[in-house]
């Protein structure tokens, strides 16, 4: 069988996720130690920019789902 290996962008606003990441990025790396996790933290627009524009797999933000525009 062959074992998963991929790249994943994400990107992040800063205060969601902060005090949480270690732990989440050492339970993601024991469970897929072959997939490399990329994050980026930037401003909830640029975010959405990177996202519509393919270059990020998944976002994180803290607007709600009715956020204008979206």
């Amino acid at each position: 069988m062959r074992r998963l290996r991929a790249n994943s962008s994400s990107g992040f606003h800063l205060n969601i996720l902060y005090p949480h990441i270690p732990k989440i990025l050492k339970k993601f790396s024991d469970a897929f130690p072959r997939v490399e996790v990329k994050l980026i933290s930037t401003r909830t627009v640029e975010l959405k920019e990177e996202f519509a524009k393919g270059r990020l797999d998944l976002t994180l933000t803290n607007e709600s789902e009715n956020a204008k525009g979206w």
